[in-house]
Parts: structure tokens; C-alpha cells; sequence
């Protein structure tokens, strides 16, 4: 009876080694099967980082590019003593598409609302800007809307705009503590209705340079605003400007030589070639020799902070990444080098991206507004080698999207 008992019990510990043994052989497979999906998914997304470089020709062309853009003298750094925002701000609204939070270091949520401005301008209605569709109010200007347009002559003094001082962009920040940059459209295209009656006054008075001069006021400190869109915005202004340069001229109004606006070519194809490849050379999508190879005779650069901007949220994604690699893991520090020097370089404000440059990445899971894929993020971003897919892989995304843009520019 013993024999049969002690039998059993053997034969029990030989089938729950046998388990555990199978067991364990299933977990080093699942470990296996997971270990190579994640360097497929590791590998895919280094060829398609790669692939999103600027290439060798690419950084020659940007640096020709910036070449040509400083030989205009338009877009030079802004000052920071007077803020136009104390005048333009308040006929701004706010259609933002995301917050750059302190808290998660990620996307919060979309605002839950669009933000009115605080004043609606009188020339933004649809009737005025149906009554300037097309060319009229350039070719028979006496017909164009009239209006108080002193707003645009009292622009002079300023030296900068920082949406963010007042306005639809300053309650949104009052309204989230943990908010260090707000991302959003803020309707600066309503400035476009006063800049064609301002230039379709010119031309009816007989006056066009003061017209023009105003107009060139205003794309410079819409370009001080140092975010893409409204770089965007500031080249379709001085295209607005060229072609009532052209017609002033055409109808003897002023002589060519009086006012140099900037050629078509340039605005519409060179400017958004270089704002879309500055943003991949701020995002550390370029060779390691590309900032040093870039050079104007006054060293300033044509979209750096827009491109500072740009990327911080990514940048601030990968940190971890660039702090603590293990090993066999790819070094991404190199990637913050370029933005790092642009930044000492002095060429930009950027206030709330300095003084978050440097803070940590992803906290655990947690915080207002975020959501599944926020959180999935930041768990992904605590794993050694699985990290690099989740952080480079919406960087690439990005970077492919402003690959894109800069190649449709040739078009």
C-alpha cells in the first residue's frame, strides 16, 4: 500500500514538472514570438525614419534656399519689447486641435470648445468678404468695401506678436494649470479681408506704397508669432502684397523701382519648401552636419522657431528615449542636438518651450483628459526596445507628412 502510495506521489511530481517545464517552454515562446514582432515592427520603423531624412541634395537646397530668402531681408528675428498682441489678439478666435500638457508630457484632449474672440472685427462678415471675392477689388477698386482700416498704420511701433498675452489663447491657458503650450487654429485668416481693402483703398486713393508698406508690417509680425500656420498665413499676405505692387505699377500709380515685394516663386514654392524641411531638421530628421552647414550673412535662419514649435511635442515623447538607452539600443540623443543649438542661437522666443525643454518624459498613467491611446503610451514608453517603435513610429508619421508638403512645393 505504501509502495503504490509513494508511486503515486511520484508520479504526480514527474507531471507537474513536466507542466511546469511546459509552462515555461510556452512563456519563452510567447516571449520569442513577441521579441520578433517587436523587431520587425522596430525595423520597419527605422527604414521608414530613415526614409524620411533629408537627404544629402535636400540640405544642399535648404541651405541655397536660406541663402536667398535672407538676401530679401523680410523675415528678420523678431524683437521682443513691443507685443502687437495688445491690438490683435482681441479679434482672434481659437479652433484648437490639441494641448501640449505639463502633466502627461502628451496630447490632453481636444478643447471642448471653439473660443469667440473677444471682438468681432467689422470688416469679417460674409457679406464683405463676398463683395471681395476674386479680383475685383483689384481691378476696379472705387467698387470695393470701405472702412476703418487705421488698425494696420498703427501697427509700426511693434516689434513682435505672442498670441498667447491676451485673447482666445491666453483663457485657454488660464483655463488648464497643467498646459504649457496650446495648439490650435486661431482664425488669423480674418486679417486677410482688411489687407485686400487696405491695398483696394491704396489703389482708389492713388497712395499704394503706404498701402503696401502696412500689409508687409503685418506679415512680418504674423511671422513673429513663430508657429507654422501663421507663417503660412504671412506668405499668403505678402502674395496679397505683390499683386497690388503689380497693379499700382500697371496703372502708373507707383514706379517698379519704389517697393521690391517678393517674387511669386519664392513665396509660393521656396518659403513652404524651407518651413516643412526646417521642421525635419528641428525634429532630427537630417544629418548630424546639417544645422552647421546652414549659414546667412546675418545668421538668421527662415522658419527655425516655427520648427522649434513643430517639434517640441515630439521631442518631448521621445525623452526617455534620450536620457537612458540600454544596450542595443539605438542612440537617439543626436536627435535633440540640432534644436538644442538653434535654440542657443537666440533667434527665438519660445518662453513656455524653454522652460519645459528639458522636463521629464511620460509619468505613470495617469491625468485629466487623456485618453486609451495616451495611456497605452506611456506604459510602451517604460519598455526597452519596444519604446523606440512606439515613440519614432507617429515621429516618422509626422516627418513623412512634411516630407510630403516640402516635395508638393515643386509641383
Amino acid at each position: 500500500m505504501e509502495a503504490a502510495i509513494s508511486d503515486h506521489k511520484q508520479a504526480g511530481g514527474r507531471i507537474a514538472r513536466l507542466g511546469c517545464v511546459a509552462l515555461f517552454v510556452l512563456l519563452l515562446a510567447v516571449v520569442a514570438v513577441v521579441a520578433l514582432a517587436a523587431r520587425e515592427a522596430w525595423l520597419a520603423t527605422e527604414e521608414g525614419w530613415h526614409a524620411t531624412f533629408l537627404t544629402e541634395q535636400e540640405v544642399d537646397q535648404l541651405v541655397e534656399d536660406q541663402k536667398l530668402i535672407a538676401s530679401f531681408e523680410i523675415f528678420a528675428p523678431s524683437g521682443s519689447e513691443r507685443d502687437a498682441g495688445e491690438l490683435l489678439n482681441r479679434y482672434l478666435s481659437l479652433t484648437p486641435y490639441c494641448a501640449y500638457c505639463a502633466e502627461s508630457n502628451a496630447v490632453c484632449g481636444y478643447h471642448p470648445t471653439a473660443v469667440d474672440a473677444d471682438e468681432a472685427p467689422w470688416w469679417a462678415s460674409g457679406e464683405l468678404a463676398r463683395a471681395i471675392k476674386g479680383r475685383g477689388w483689384l481691378e476696379e477698386p472705387r467698387k470695393a468695401p470701405r472702412g476703418d482700416m487705421s488698425l494696420l498704420a498703427s501697427l509700426a511701433p511693434y516689434d513682435h506678436w505672442e498670441l498667447t498675452s491676451s485673447g482666445a489663447f491666453a483663457r485657454v491657458l488660464e483655463d488648464s494649470a497643467d498646459a504649457i503650450e496650446v495648439e490650435g487654429f486661431p482664425g488669423s485668416g480674418v486679417f486677410h479681408t482688411l489687407v485686400k481693402l487696405r491695398i483696394a483703398q491704396g489703389l482708389r486713393e492713388k497712395k499704394p506704397l503706404p498701402a503696401l508698406q502696412e500689409v508687409r508690417k503685418l506679415s512680418q509680425l504674423m511671422y513673429s508669432t513663430e508657429r507654422l500656420v501663421e507663417a503660412m498665413v504671412a506668405l499668403e499676405l505678402l502674395s496679397l502684397e505683390r499683386e497690388g505692387y503689380e497693379v499700382a505699377v500697371q496703372n502708373k500709380l507707383m514706379d517698379p523701382g519704389d517697393w521690391t515685394p517678393l517674387p511669386e516663386e519664392v513665396s509660393r514654392r521656396v518659403m513652404r519648401r524651407v518651413l516643412f524641411n526646417m521642421s525635419r531638421l528641428m525634429g532630427g530628421f537630417a544629418p548630424d552636419d546639417a544645422w552647421q552647414r546652414l549659414d546667412t550673412p546675418d545668421g538668421a535662419l527662415f522658419g527655425v522657431c516655427n520648427a522649434i514649435r513643430d517639434s517640441f511635442f515630439y521631442r518631448r515623447m521621445r525623452r526617455s528615449l534620450l536620457v537612458s538607452p540600454w544596450p542595443q539600443e539605438k542612440d537617439y540623443s543626436v536627435l535633440d542636438r540640432t534644436a538644442e543649438q538653434a535654440l542657443a542661437s537666440d533667434q527665438c522666443r519660445l518662453p513656455r518651450i524653454r522652460r519645459n525643454w528639458s522636463s521629464e518624459p511620460l509619468p505613470a498613467a495617469s491625468g485629466r483628459n487623456r485618453n486609451s491611446w495616451q495611456r497605452g503610451a506611456t506604459w510602451f514608453l517604460r519598455l526597452p526596445y519596444v519604446r523606440s517603435w512606439n515613440v519614432m513610429g507617429p515621429m516618422t508619421t509626422h516627418a513623412g507628412t512634411l516630407q510630403a508638403a516640402a516635395r508638393n512645393t515643386e509641383k
